[in-house]
Parts: C-alpha cells; sequence; structure tokens
C-alpha cells in the first residue's frame, strides 16, 4: 500500500507550517535510526521530543507528560505493548 505524495505546491498558503513550532511531541518508534530522525526533523523546528523505544516506556512517557504533549507519532508494532 503507498503512501501518496503531497508536494508543497499542491497546499494552499494557509496549510503551510510556521518556521519554528513549541511543545512536546512523544515519538514512540522500535527503530532507533528512524526515532533518531524523527526526533531530529521535530527539534529542527523547534519542539521538544521524548522517545521511547517500546510499548511500556511510550505509555510511561506519555503518563509524564501527558498535560504538555502536543501530539504523539506512534509506531503500530512495538515490543512490549502495541
Amino acid at each position: 500500500m503507498g503512501v501518496p505524495v503531497v508536494t508543497p505546491q499542491a497546499l494552499p498558503a494557509e496549510a503551510a507550517l510556521p518556521k519554528t513550532r513549541s511543545g512536546i511531541i512523544l515519538v514512540a518508534d522500535d527503530e532507533p535510526m528512524l526515532a533518531r530522525i524523527l526526533s531530529q526533523m521535530l527539534g529542527s523546528v523547534g519542539y521538544d521530543v521524548v522517545l521511547a523505544h517500546d510499548g511500556i516506556a511510550a505509555l510511561e512517557l506519555f503518563e509524564h507528560h501527558r498535560a504538555n504533549l502536543r501530539f504523539a507519532v506512534l509506531d503500530v508494532t512495538m515490543p512490549g505493548k502495541d
């Protein structure tokens, strides 16, 4: 199943992201390279990123940061808890 590609030209001007953002993002992925890339990308636009490498850690970090989380990027299948 392919993921559609959206080019910047296909997005309306109001959909463009600001250059900087703020807040905490939870990234939960058991693939170290993917987690690092996501963390760097989100950090480069101003987000603080907390990383979880398994489902148990993701739940613990969610509980700890839930009041301040902007959103979470979650892997569908992970060790410990899906």
